[in-house]
């Protein structure tokens, strides 16, 4: 990129950044008219998006046109409070987006307004915001808004305030007539101290510290009670102690009753014991008491509670998950963990090891062989004298890196699983690694754009085929601005590894940085002809809201058609409200035009309330063109004429829907749906089937009963009117072996008489299976995903071949030892040996099945939990779409078993990605999440979650903590939360703005903070899962994560770039050390003072600090208030240094499998009001990688 040289005049000043340039105007002087108040306070940020606005007189030209610039003007008070943030331009129509702001008397912004899109001069003050114009906007809406109507007053979330100085929330409304403070179904908080009735135990550690005991209640008054009730009366009561730290939590499972977790630290503040509620007797399982005293070889603390152990450091090495054997850390002198083992790997003998290089970075990790005790391994790492880091040094052995630091890997039983390479290009000249492929080549020194020394970037990587002795290669090519520009990476197609099997991607970004073509050329017999190649080129809006992708897919002998994929349209807040699908048109394609339009509306809270519409199989714009599925979503209204109570915290209380049935099938066309019940723990009790024939009612029934951790107790399932399909009772085991582990089904009254019995290994998965007739024990991998499953009947046996990452490369199947079907899986091509069989798309997938191999379309139209419910394609490519076209029609019992109904017509191949739009193991009856395998019919995984420990209060074996109607687990690791939390971002799955300003109830919302950022888990969960000593991330993820404001918090997201995050990072860190040393210092000399300083003396010693610090500085006057405020900050800047320091080391380790997708963070800062003695405030500030939308960490005061 060449240089570019500005001027900087009066009162501007320019903040650039790769890949686009940011100037930011202040209000003394500013060229550009936008028609902004003249009395009011305002900051103008513009960013160009296009090349070429390098000066006053290019911005100028440009001043005026929303494709060329982006700007933001913030109006303030005279106290610099903000007044309106206003997205000049912002809406798709051209209009300002306006988010107005109001304050009480005492300061507190009571009301929280949603934002709205007036029509007008762009850029102006909007003076009757508040008092009109907001509220006509949705009195009165564009196509697509939800309305609020004048007379309910409520397009805004309101707070009620307590009568204190503490300005603690205790009532807390959101946008809508139903959720209105006074209305009865808000969310409230009260704040008290506990009493001697709430007989919360107080726990004393053993002598050993392998156990603890009961020994008295805590006294009254001791610990503080936040007592926070949803919108539909729910409770969750918290017991904290002075130290911050949850003590108790009880969550109301019915009416005056509870289930209670309780929390036990040792003298230090570590989180030691998670004890879970006690569980009441159903059928065969007898009850669980919790004792008042265990130790760690009881049977109860080995089957349910939470165990840890720590080192003299304070570091994590032991920890025990329910139902799991012990895991086992081991680490360096510098705090990094180098080895650690679960339950199974202790059976088998293995540990994991990981290594570093000098700036902590994951360079390698493998396995190794040993019958070493934890102690004893960690004796050796502590006598260790060699380096803690390798270094890059390119020769031939242990893949071009040394092999000094502990343990070694290159001895016996040592073994490398991948190895990562950092900074430069010349690993590929080593054979070892690179063994001869000529596409694998450096980035060409003759093109200017391209980076050549990509430092603090990953280049290239070595993954192990796991179980085998093949190793897949991959390498990155950098531009200038730190785009990946391409990607070359070996495929595992055919069960080997060659010179010629082996994708390339290429990628194109605009000025901005948004990606606007990428090709991907699959080879797998030649390095010159590509057997796939595959270009997509997406365009966006002004705003880079997606508005069209454009694919097409061609051969070595056919070149494809281009083909429109989806065309986006989005309301004036740029929510998505509709998607078209599958059009050949060239240019920017008619709406008309396409073959399936899916409308997305939304409520006042943003939450989804139908796609398309269950009345109708026709569309309501175009209105000669089928709708193939609708689907209607009520929550407080019930207006769907099925029925149903109505729900306010975001639980579904009906659904409706419509799919438009095949030609080829007779079933009668009518609308069906759910009428749903919950209980007070929001978990799903009963799905109560409609139909639009009346008769059909209760067809298709489930009701289901849990224990008090989740674990299902009884499931009665029915298919037909009369004809109960599954009467299911699951038995846990009886006394002191009951445990979460499912032992055994039985279906006594069940026409599908579904029995069976289950055994489970160390690490809590399930080895066996009698009704599906697997007898011999399943097999896991290192990574503790199934590697074998033999089936008897039919003597089936499927193998699981995966990388060293996880990815899943081969699925193998043989019946009496003959191939029934080999399937390769390379980056969403899927082979049947040695031929493709589907591709797949954005929206569905595409199979090379036309004429001369040509690809054609199918496409999904997926339900608010992104269930797949209807495929079609246009067989005959005419750009009609018929009934005739329509490939599969699948619905769904409430747990995601398909009833029976269901049609899967005309896809060829078999589409087996269904519910959450997974993968289908149909010789299992399972879908396949990628971190486990989860079971429709039982409605239970088969392994433990891999993130227990963010959800202590549920069974690990449970399936979106019981309530499939409103959540989802994207990969088997973790629940996402719908209703409020998400909006419609969870269900479509686009990125729409989310109009709720608070959407999850708010006590799901603190509950999730408490369980995941309080001292809680910042003892245990943070540094074993993540957020210390570079240990591995936590798992969780970024999600569907909007700017918000409710009762608890407020939160804003800014995305850096992983140039300007090493930038940052270097900066912060130094400004947090700086800060806390200099602090200290501070405080030292006012100690040595017998006499108040002068104020020349005090000025002299703030001229000290290191840089970075001074400025943080400057204005303050400095007084011995002042410096006693800073020393008690002390310790949280300290803190907050070395938290940043492990999320650095967290996102480099993130990449350490995958390097290319080292692409910078998301920056969530959050203000929250979290009750406390004497305090409401805490700010938050958490790290999410931007690539993967995985959590890195988090610093806060």
């Amino acid at each position: 990129m060449k240089k570019q040289t500005l001027t900087l005049t009066t009162n501007r000043f320019f903040v650039a950044l790769k890949a686009c340039l940011s100037i930011q105007l202040l209000i003394s002087f500013c060229f550009i008219s936008l028609g902004q108040s003249i009395n009011q306070n305002y900051v103008i940020t513009t960013t160009p998006r296009i090349k070429g606005i390098t000066d006053d007189a290019s911005l100028k030209t440009a001043s005026t046109d929303k494709t060329k610039i982006q700007i933001n003007i913030e109006y303030a008070d005279g106290l610099g409070r903000p007044l309106q943030s206003v997205q000049w331009k912002g809406s798709p129509l051209g209009n300002d987006i306006i988010l107005p702001k109001a304050y009480d008397v005492f300061g507190r912004e009571v009301k929280k307004y949603l934002p709205y899109a007036p029509t007008g001069t762009a850029g102006n003050y909007r003076s009757d915001a508040i008092t009109s114009a907001q509220a006509a906007f949705y009195n009165a809406p564009t196509t697509g808004v939800v309305q609020i109507p004048t007379a309910s007053q409520v397009a805004y979330a309101e707070t009620k305030f307590e009568a204190s100085p503490l300005n603690r929330p205790v009532e807390q409304g959101a946008p809508g007539l139903s959720w209105k403070i006074g209305g009865g179904h808000t969310a409230t908080q009260t704040y008290s101290v506990n009493t001697t009735t709430d007989a919360i135990k107080f726990w004393v550690l053993s002598t050993a510290s392998t156990g603890a005991t009961q020994t008295s209640s805590y006294p009254a008054g001791s610990l503080i009670v936040t007592n926070m009730i949803d919108e539909d009366g729910n409770a969750v009561i918290l017991f904290k102690d002075f130290d911050d730290r949850i003590i108790s939590k009880k969550v109301q499972s019915g009416p005056g009753t509870y289930v209670t977790t309780d929390y036990v630290y040792d003298d230090l503040g570590n989180l030691r014991y998670v004890i879970p509620p006690a569980l009441s007797a159903s059928g065969s399982n007898t009850a669980v008491t919790m004792p008042s005293s265990f130790t760690e070889s009881s049977a109860v603390f080995l089957n349910f509670f939470y165990g840890y152990h720590y080192d003299d450091l304070g570091r994590p090495i032991e920890k025990k998950m329910p139902g799991q054997g012990w895991q086992y850390i081991v680490y360096n002198s510098k705090d990094q963990p180098i080895l650690t083992q679960d339950g199974n790997q202790k059976n088998l003998g293995i540990w994991i090891v990981t290594k570093y290089d000098a700036l902590g970075r994951v360079i390698m990790t493998g396995k190794l062989t040993s019958a070493a005790t934890r102690s004893s391994l960690q004796s050796s790492a502590d006598a260790s004298i060699t380096a803690t880091f390798e270094s890059f040094t390119n020769v031939t052995t242990n893949y071009g890196y040394t092999h000094v630091s502990y343990p070694d890997l290159t001895g016996t039983g040592g073994k490398v699983l991948t190895a990562t390479y950092y900074d430069r290009y010349d690993v590929l000249s080593n054979t070892t690694v690179n063994p001869s492929f000529a596409a694998f080549s450096a980035p060409s020194t003759s093109i200017d754009s391209l980076e050549q020394n990509p430092r603090g970037l990953p280049t290239a990587k070595l993954v192990n085929v796991l179980g085998a002795s093949n190793y897949l290669f991959s390498m990155i090519i950098y531009d200038k601005d730190g785009n990946v520009v391409k990607t070359l990476s070996q495929h595992y197609q055919g069960g080997s590894t060659s010179a010629n099997k082996f994708d390339a991607v290429e990628s194109q970004y605009s000025f901005q940085g948004t990606s606007t073509q990428t090709t991907r050329k699959h080879y797998l017999s030649s390095t010159s002809t590509p057997s796939v190649t595959v270009i997509s080129t997406p365009s966006y809006d002004h705003m880079n809201r997606s508005l069209l992708l454009k694919q097409q897919y061609s051969t070595p002998t056919t070149t494809g058609t281009i083909v429109n994929i989806n065309k986006n349209d989005y309301n004036e807040l740029g929510q998505l409200i509709t998607k078209h699908l599958h059009s050949t048109a060239t240019g920017m394609p008619a709406s008309s035009g396409f073959l399936q339009h899916v409308d997305y509306r939304y409520n006042s809270r943003g939450w989804l309330s139908r796609i398309n519409n269950s009345a109708s199989t026709l569309d309501e714009t175009y209105t000669t063109q089928l709708d193939l599925f609708g689907e209607n979503l009520d929550y407080d209204q019930v207006t769907n004429g099925i029925g149903g109570t109505a729900k306010y915290n975001g639980n579904i209380s009906n659904i409706k829907w419509q799919a438009k049935w095949s030609s080829l099938i007779s079933l009668p066309q009518q609308y069906k749906g759910y009428v749903f019940t919950y209980d007070a723990m929001n978990r799903l009790a009963i799905a109560d089937y409609k139909a639009q024939n009346s008769a059909d009612n209760t067809s298709y029934n489930e009701s289901i009963t849990y224990d008090e951790l989740g674990n299902i107790l009884t499931l009665t399932r029915k298919s037909g009117a009369s004809s109960t399909l599954n009467s299911l009772v699951y038995n846990y085991m009886n006394g002191a072996n009951r445990s979460n582990m499912l032992m055994s089904v039985s279906d006594a009254s069940g026409t599908e008489a579904y029995n069976s019995n289950y055994t489970y290994d160390s690490n809590g998965n399930q080895l066996t299976d009698s009704k599906k007739t697997i007898a011999t024990p399943i097999s896991y991998n290192e990574l503790n995903l199934p590697s074998q499953v033999n089936i008897t009947t039919g003597t089936k046996v499927l193998k699981y071949i995966y990388d060293a990452t996880g990815k899943k490369l081969e699925r193998l199947t043989t019946s009496a030892g003959a191939t029934v079907e080999d399937r390769f899986y390379v980056d969403g091509i899927e082979y049947v040996s040695n031929a493709i069989e589907l591709i797949h798309t954005p929206e569905g997938r595409t199979t090379p099945n036309g004429a001369g191999g040509a690809y054609i379309f199918e496409y999904n139209i997926a339900d608010h939990l992104g269930n797949v419910r209807a495929v079609f394609g246009d067989k005959n490519n005419d750009g009609v779409l018929t009934v005739d076209e329509i490939l599969q029609t699948t619905d769904y019992y409430a747990f995601g078993r398909q009833i029976a109904y269901s049609q899967i017509l005309a896809p060829n191949p078999d589409n087996t990605y269904l519910y959450s739009n997974k993968e289908l193991q149909k010789d299992l009856g399972e879908y396949d999440y990628g971190a486990r395998f989860y079971d429709p019919v039982i409605a239970r995984w088969t392994t433990v979650d891999p993130l227990a420990e963010i959800s202590r209060r549920f069974s690990p074996y449970n399936y979106v903590a019981n309530n499939p109607m409103r959540n989802i687990d994207p990969d088997g690791m973790e629940v996402i939360y719908g209703g409020g939390d998400l909006g419609g971002d969870l269900y479509t799955g686009e990125d729409a703005v989310n109009l709720g300003k608070g959407l999850q109830n708010a006590q799901n919302k603190q509950q999730q903070h408490e369980e995941r950022h309080q001292k809680d888990n910042s003892k245990d969960e943070k540094k074993d899962n993540g957020a210390l000593s570079g240990g591995k991330y936590d798992g969780r993820t970024i999600g569907s994560i909007k700017p918000i404001s409710d009762k608890y918090h407020s939160l804003k997201i800014t995305t850096i770039n992983n140039s300007k995050w090493m930038d940052d990072f270097n900066k912060e860190h130094e400004f947090l050390t700086g800060y806390a040393e200099w602090s200290d210092k501070l405080t030292d000399f006012f100690g040595a003072l017998s006499f108040a300083p002068s104020k020349e003396d005090l000025v002299n010693f703030v001229k000290k600090p290191r840089k970075g610090v001074k400025n943080f500085l400057k204005g303050i006057t400095p007084t011995v208030a002042v410096a006693t405020t800073i020393k008690l900050q002390t310790m949280s800047f300290s803190e907050a240094a070395s938290s940043l320091e492990d999320i650095m080391k967290n996102y480099l380790i993130l990449h350490k499998d995958n390097p290319s997708e080292q692409k910078g963070v998301y920056i969530i800062d959050e203000n929250y009001w979290v009750p406390a003695f004497g305090g409401a405030g805490k700010q938050y500030t958490d790290y999410y990688d931007v690539e993967t939308k995985k959590f890195l960490g988090q610093v806060h005061f």
